[in-house]
């Protein structure tokens, strides 16, 4: 699916948090970076100038000139060890001479955000990759909540029926700490209300399943963007012109040009993606970026072939062997090897006769190939037809008073 920049930041301002989902490859973290790129550029085409700021932080220069930004970001990648404390609030060390340690409040990415909205910054953008490889629920906390536009400020900074206040942890009733902030230091009382214009754009993988997936309550906040990988995406991955039909060349024209082995290169990766979303479903397909090297116009057809085997053997194929691991009979159908014949260095071992009665399973054999045997493999799996889904028999229902 071909998303912009400019196609999300209108979601961003309408629905305030997007979530890109899709395999790796398909340029979750490119697309979030072009989107804070976009906005930031945005911002400094219309900035408003300078404006005079306090710096609580020196005594003989407490007033300073900044320039006006209306844009603030912060980016973070949630893993197992990111916690509220690091997202929100926490307590942290203060030395402050009176005793051996001292424990003051502060602020993580999220209330900083809010802050620099909340202290003059027209609009923040929150950038988290991974969300799932975090404990999500823990991290964002109460502050699922506050995901929602009705349950902000309104645009204005004005409360509406529907905003709902938190009270911040560590912090007692009429306490306050301060925020650092582009525009200066923002005082942050015990009550927070999430501001109108904070929003939140976050990438999820859909093929990691060794992590836990969203719960519905935060999955629902967002607006879900599935980055699957299209005919287009691959085409322009490899640099071909928008026009370009892709016709696949001949396998003894595939050395010639760049054009040529990145035309084949998308012909592999479209079948494989056809095969892939038949026997596994979409979210498991390649994405378009392990292509990318191809892209690049310096390649001549040498350079690309080796470039196309490199990609081959030390991406493509582990992943494939990755995917398919337990289940291949299917693997061996995909790939065709039993037709095709694979190449040297690509063997499927199969149980025959004790082996097998014992339980013995076929599996795929492969090292890395040299570039001709593994561009001449190519060239016939993509010009052959695509083999018909392996049918995997339901298991026998149970019969009653067995």
């Amino acid at each position: 699916m071909t998303v912009s920049a400019s196609d999300i930041i209108s979601v961003l301002r309408s629905r305030k948090n997007v979530l890109l989902y899709g395999p790796p490859g398909t340029g979750k973290t490119h697309l979030m970076n072009e989107v804070a790129r976009s906005l930031v550029a945005e911002a400094e085409a219309g900035a408003a100038g300078t404006a005079i700021v306090i710096n609580t932080s020196t005594e003989a220069a407490p007033l300073e000139e900044k320039s006006i930004s209306s844009i603030a970001k912060r980016w973070v990648t949630f893993h197992q060890g990111y916690s509220y404390e690091d997202f929100v609030i926490g307590m942290r060390p203060a030395p402050d001479g009176k005793s051996v340690l001292s424990l003051k409040p502060r602020a993580g990415v999220l209330l900083e955000l809010a802050a620099e909205v909340s202290n003059g910054v027209d609009e923040g953008l929150l950038l988290i990759d991974e969300i799932n490889r975090g404990n999500a629920s823990r991290i964002f906390g109460e502050f699922i909540t506050l995901l929602e536009d009705d349950k902000r400020l309104d645009s204005d900074g004005s409360e509406t029926d529907t905003t709902i206040p938190v009270s911040l942890p560590y912090l007692e009733a009429t306490e306050t700490f301060e925020i650092p902030t582009s525009m200066g230091a923002y005082e942050q009382g015990s009550v927070f209300r999430m501001p109108s214009k904070v929003y939140t754009l976050a990438s999820m993988n859909s093929v990691d399943k060794s992590v836990a997936p969203l719960d519905t309550a935060l999955r629902r906040r967002f607006h879900i963007i599935n980055l699957y990988p299209s005919f287009d995406d691959l085409r322009r991955a490899v640099g071909l012109p928008s026009g370009d039909t892709v016709r696949l060349v001949p396998r003894s024209e595939i050395v010639l040009t760049r054009e040529a082995v990145a035309r084949l290169a998308v012909h592999v990766v479209e079948k494989l993606n056809r095969g892939i979303g038949l026997y596994m479903g979409p979210e498991f397909c390649l994405g378009q970026w392990y292509l990318a090297r191809l892209a690049s116009p310096k390649l001549d057809g040498e350079g690309a072939s080796a470039a196309a085997a490199d990609i081959w053997n030390y991406s493509i194929l582990p992943q494939l062997i990755e995917l398919f691991h337990g289940r291949n009979d299917q693997l061996v159908a995909l790939l065709e090897i039993d037709r095709l014949g694979g190449y040297a260095g690509m063997t499927v071992m199969k149980p025959e006769g004790e082996e097998e009665d014992l339980g013995g399973v076929t599996y795929v054999q492969t090292e890395p190939a040299a570039a001709d045997a593994v561009l001449d493999y190519l060239a016939k799996f993509a010009e052959a037809p695509p083999e018909p889904v392996v049918d995997i028999p339901p298991a026998a229902a149970a019969v009653p008073g067995d």
